[in-house]
């Protein structure tokens, strides 16, 4: 049996990627998450979850596997219209939940909604070193509020260059999918972040450090562990004997 187990790893094809840890914490439990990537393929996976990008003929495929539940479902168009749709009926029932709160109520609310709604911009602030790397600080504003600080370096710096090719594209490839979707919470924000990264083309790099804030209080942070060459099989970038499903939709109450 080990023999014939060795063998069957032997003829798989081996391919040379990078690997990309970090961990995050919001304060009581920290978690390890890892980028495996190659330029043609990325593997994104965190306690629980694995994000999956392929090529696929002109553009790419995007599948979120549940690694407890075994099933896993593909970002696509389809998934984008059930969200979209969700994300309107939320705003719809959000209007009118307005009209019958208290009024001591409503003003937080009201807050929150615009807060959602409200335009993010990105600014750099400054520059940092993480493990050494050097990155720039680019504060996240919601509005007028900010609600993000992340430090992001260029790829080349931590020894990834062809790697981080489908990173780039894949995420152009998402943006596309959401035209012709209307107006909601869910493309306002993507096209605000489409936007964002043409004006500021040094986000589209390797985050080293983010901080995460709401109403001022710091809520959750990620930090920059390693990066190291791999050897990796085709199997590293299947969805192992996961079932596929139909996409969630947000429910609402």
């Amino acid at each position: 049996m080990r023999v014939l187990l060795i063998c069957c790893l032997l003829a798989l094809p081996a391919l040379a990627g990078k690997r990309i840890v970090s961990e995050g914490s919001d304060g009581k439990v920290t978690r390890r998450s890892e980028i495996l990537l190659d330029g043609t393929r990325m593997r994104s996976s965190t306690e629980g979850f694995v994000m999956l990008t392929r090529a696929a003929g002109d553009g790419y495929e995007f599948l979120v596997i549940d690694t407890k539940k075994r099933e896993y479902y593909a970002i696509d168009r389809r998934y984008f219209e059930i969200l979209a749709a969700s994300f309107q009926g939320l705003q719809a029932k959000m209007d009118k939940l307005m009209e019958s709160v208290p009024a001591e109520f409503r003003e937080q609310m009201s807050k929150t909604l615009k807060m959602s709604q409200a335009v993010m911009t990105y600014t750099s602030t400054g520059t940092d070193r993480v493990n050494g790397i050097p990155c720039l600080i680019f504060d996240q504003m919601t509005g007028n509020e900010k609600t993000s600080e992340t430090c992001i370096a260029k790829p080349a710096d931590l020894g990834i260059t062809d790697e981080f090719r489908i990173a780039e594209q894949a995420g152009d490839c998402q943006f596309k999918m959401l035209e012709g979707l209307g107006d909601n919470l869910l493309t306002n924000a993507m096209m605000d972040m489409e936007s964002a990264l043409m004006m500021n083309p040094e986000l589209r790099g390797i985050p080293l450090r983010t901080d995460m804030l709401f109403q001022g209080a710091h809520i959750y942070s990620e930090k920059f562990v390693s990066v190291e060459d791999v050897v990796f099989t085709d199997a590293d970038f299947s969805v192992g004997d996961a079932v596929r499903v139909d996409p969630p939709s947000i429910k609402i109450p």
